[in-house]
């Protein structure tokens, strides 16, 4: 649950800035190799895509990506994504990455975690898929049922 200033070049108008310390050491690890690929890759558009902390992770490498590469088109679609930042990172996120979607299929207990009463946001809206239950579920979480969903709704 604990939170770290986001080590990357950011928006110097957001300054207190935080993400998920357990996401964020894990995107660090693959951050260079990330970055360099990029770099080296000469594109204007990027997609970025991810499920559970899949997610996650393109949520925090979206923004890096559009931070580091002004003149590349940064798109994000994620599946099933948890909270990863306070309400200063996702102001810059919105900011910054407009093209985001965030799929939330059925009642996905993951994207409601970790909770705001941690100081936790959502990055954008979600879209919905599949029907909302009663109760959260883990099985709403499940690739598969998104898959289903998702072809259901198109």
């Amino acid at each position: 649950i604990d939170k770290l200033v986001v080590p990357f070049d950011r928006d110097p108008q957001i300054k207190k800035d935080k993400l998920h310390q357990g996401f964020l050491t894990c995107y660090m690890s693959v951050r260079d190799r990330i970055l360099e690929k990029v770099k080296s890759s000469n594109k204007k558009n990027v997609v970025v895509t991810g499920h559970s902390l899949g997610a996650a992770q393109a949520s925090i490498c979206s923004l890096d990506v559009q931070y580091n590469f002004r003149d590349v088109n940064v798109v994000q679609y994620s599946f099933g994504a948890p909270n990863v930042g306070n309400p200063e990172y996702c102001k810059g996120h919105r900011k910054y990455v407009k093209e985001t979607y965030l799929i939330r299929n059925g009642f996905d207990l993951v994207s409601f975690v970790p909770p705001g009463i941690f100081g936790y946001s959502q990055i954008c809206d979600h879209i919905q898929v599949g029907n909302k239950k009663m109760f959260p579920s883990l099985t709403d979480h499940t690739p598969l049922f998104y898959y289903q969903n998702i072809i259901k709704s198109l």
